[in-house]
């Protein structure tokens, strides 16, 4: 071969290499199927494709407006047979491919800029369906349990402390307390609109690790997040990212409050992210705050039936906010505990029960809006044989009045809006 056929050889080859170099950084090449899918599009941070016979279904994390941590959340796409996957503290959000922005600003041409709403995300405290619960959702469901004025469907992200497996596996642990539900039950999640869940507690191995995995399972089939609890100690630890609006929210959750020291997650082991030692939960802390415009912190602590909260939570509540969390919120003591702000950020030690076999107890929800402002608001709620609902006339002034009573320099207004005292 002549130098001369060489030489064309070489530059034909450029061409070629820059053409498709070209069409990559476009996103024009036809073999591209992230952004060709119909179904959903990935953007930043680019994700990688894995061919794969595992099927999950499509609709997994195509939820518009959310953002999903892509270390255990996974996408089939059904027109490749391909995975979406990223690397690990890496994630992406999935939105529908005809929608024109995820951010909930108008980014239309000449139209005036809409500044997004904040997101605001609303808490409750422990739900437990077994006992006397579990039978009356099975004989009356969820209106049987739960009455309200339609506040907990308008919120953006609703999360609980989930006190119990979804199994019919496993045996009991030696224990006062064991719980568990029949997974045909999971509906009842989905009823309440419940998009993440704390697993970082007590009871959530009540029946082993096999009563576990198949929660977790279940969760992700219903696509509902998980935190606090996992197969492993890194899905355990781990911190699941929303996107709400164009602002991303990180969720983490942890006990302090464990039976045996053989519940804790390890490398190879599924079981409880615990705080004991609070290093490991402040690191995650750190990671998910560079990661997402806000860290929610869900821990489960504290002693049972009181009102205030030791003095080593408040010490580790402001641990957690000085390594990153733009909220503290507790659940384990049974009963509503105080709030207070450390470095203007909101600490409610306990939510007490929310949906419970009590024949009477005070409760509440708490609603925290993430915006250049942190607006925190409290609505109380009783419950009466078994049924949770708003409480309204003397028994909201006496819960708000309460409130006032166990907090820490804090003004509750009769809206239930609470602030820092100036």
């Amino acid at each position: 071969m002549s130098n001369y056929t060489k030489l064309c050889l070489v530059f034909i080859s450029m061409l070629a290499f820059a053409f498709f170099a070209s069409c990559v950084s476009s996103g024009t090449t036809e073999n591209n199927p992230v952004e060709d899918s119909a179904e959903f599009k990935v953007h930043d941070p680019p994700v990688f494709m894995l061919e794969s016979t595992k099927k999950i279904p499509s609709d997994a994390i195509s939820k518009q407006g959310t953002q999903y941590d892509f270390i255990n959340a996974y996408h089939y796409d059904e027109s490749f047979g391909l995975f979406a996957f990223g690397h690990k503290n890496r994630t992406g959000r999935a939105i529908p491919a005809d929608s024109k922005s995820n951010s909930g600003i108008n980014e239309e041409p000449g139209e005036p800029y809409i500044e997004a709403k904040p997101p605001t995300v609303t808490f409750v405290g422990d739900i437990l369906l077994d006992r006397g619960t579990k039978d009356l959702y099975a004989s009356k469901g969820f209106v049987g349990l739960f009455l309200d004025d339609g506040r907990l469907g308008s919120t953006d992200i609703l999360m609980a402390n989930l006190e119990f497996p979804f199994s019919n596996r496993g045996e009991p642990q030696d224990k006062t307390w064991v719980f568990r539900c029949n997974p045909k039950h999971i509906g009842f999640l989905s009823d309440m609109g419940i998009g993440v869940v704390s697993l970082g507690n007590n009871h959530s191995l009540d029946y082993g690790r096999d009563a576990l995995l198949d929660t977790l399972d279940l969760l992700d089939l219903n696509d509902i997040a998980y935190v606090g609890a996992g197969r492993n100690l890194d899905d355990a630890s781990n911190f699941r990212i929303f996107e709400v609006n164009g602002r991303k929210i990180a969720f983490l959750g942890a006990s302090r409050v464990v039976p045996y020291v053989s519940w804790y997650a390890q490398k190879n082991r599924p079981g409880v992210f615990t705080t004991y030692d609070p290093a490991p939960l402040l690191e995650r802390i750190r990671i998910a705050s560079v990661e997402a415009d806000y860290v929610v912190v869900y821990v489960h602590w504290g002693v049972e039936k009181e009102s205030h909260p030791e003095g080593w939570q408040r010490t580790l509540a402001k641990r957690y906010i000085d390594a990153g969390a733009s909220c503290v919120v507790g659940s384990h003591p049974h009963v509503l505990q105080g709030i207070e702000f450390y470095e203007g950020i909101p600490i409610i030690y306990s939510l007490g029960n929310f949906i419970w076999p009590d024949a009477s107890k005070d409760t509440m929800t708490l609603d925290i809006t993430f915006g250049d402002e942190i607006i925190v608001a409290v609505n109380p709620y009783t419950i009466k044989n078994l049924k949770t609902t708003i409480a309204d006339g003397k028994d909201r002034e006496r819960i708000l009045e309460h409130l006032r009573d166990i907090s820490f320099y804090v003004e509750i207004g009769g809206d239930g809006l609470v602030r820092q005292k100036q």
